[in-house]
């Protein structure tokens, strides 16, 4: 693959899995392999890099310069039964480092920003004791947003959803099969290009599978942009403008999953993609499938999970299919 293109995964695909763990796109699949040991001992002796650095790297170790192409999200595992799916909270939600912290007490809304010295990107070209610094500016970037956003935004995610999910009538909390899948609703808030500030509503789905536990992301873009300074003191009219978009972005997810089938992933058509969503600051070109696409919304499959972007925060170009 030539120099010119990477298909860079964003730092947030990394949310899901543990160390020594690696979202293939079906289930989680534990690797073995010495760049990933590598990778953790640089983490252990570097504290404050929180997980970045690695993920940095595995993003790069995993974009054109592999032997294999990417792997994207599959589709949730096909159950017999009909439970309907429980309500929880992953433990991934609790997962943080010096560019994603949480913005409220509850942990349901989390923020990303990568913003401060080269970027989250440049820690590997700066060489361990620049890359130290570069992240040192970043997370004091990072902890000054936070602490304008702190408990600025007076609602639960999980409410939102849980009346969303009883619109779309699905069923939450049915049943209490080991087999029944898990959900946990959370809201996402990402710093664009221009410090403009990108609002998603998002789930993280944990089911069972044959041989793994699958994991699977969604979110869904809202349509209004904010600057920090808007989105800390957003009046009544305001925030309830904001969970109702929310509120659209939860059922619109819970249509989407219900409606995943092999025969929708077949007809899924690749692409390559630029969004200041899932990659801000950097213009790294990155691989992905359309799932659909309607005037307002984009919605695409790729490493990590399911997102529905807003066409004014992507650009995309149809590849041909590799046989």
């Amino acid at each position: 693959m030539p120099a010119s293109r990477f298909t860079f995964p964003s730092p947030h695909h990394f949310l899901i899995g543990r160390r020594d763990v690696v979202n293939c796109g079906v289930g989680l699949k534990r690797v073995d392999n010495p760049f990933l040991r590598f990778s953790q001992q640089i983490k252990s002796e570097f504290g404050m890099f929180r997980g970045i650095l690695f993920s940095t790297l595995l993003a790069v170790f995993l974009s054109g310069c592999a032997s294999t192409p990417p792997q994207f999200q599959s589709i949730q595992p096909k159950r017999v039964d009909a439970e309907g799916y429980k309500l929880g909270r992953s433990s991934l939600l609790d997962v943080t480092n010096n560019t994603q912290k949480h913005i409220d007490d509850k942990k349901n809304i989390l923020y990303f920003q990568n913003q401060g010295g080269g970027g989250a990107a440049m820690g590997v070209v700066l060489g361990v004791i620049g890359a130290v610094a570069n992240a040192a500016m970043i997370e004091g970037n990072t902890t000054k947003d936070v602490q304008q956003l702190k408990n600025r935004l007076v609602f639960d995610p999980r409410d939102i959803f849980k009346e969303a999910a009883e619109r779309a009538s699905l069923k939450i909390g049915a049943g209490s099969s080991v087999s029944q899948p898990i959900i946990t609703p959370y809201v996402y808030v990402s710093k664009g290009d221009k410090d403009n500030l990108l609002v998603c509503a998002a789930v993280l789905v944990e089911a069972s599978a044959p041989d793994s536990k699958w994991v699977g992301k969604y979110m869904y873009q809202a349509p209004r942009q904010y600057t920090i300074e808007q989105l800390a003191n957003l009046d009544e009219n305001s925030s309830l403008a904001l969970k109702g978009s929310l509120a659209e972005g939860f059922e619109k997810i819970i249509l989407h999953i219900g409606q995943e089938n092999p025969e929708m992933l077949k007809a899924e058509k690749p692409i390559t993609f630029r969004s200041e969503l899932l990659s801000p600051r950097f213009d790294f070109e990155m691989v992905g499938n359309i799932i659909s696409d309607d005037t307002e919304i984009v919605w695409l499959r790729t490493v990590g999970g399911v997102y529905a972007v807003r066409k004014s925060s992507i650009s995309y170009t149809y590849v041909p299919k590799q046989l």
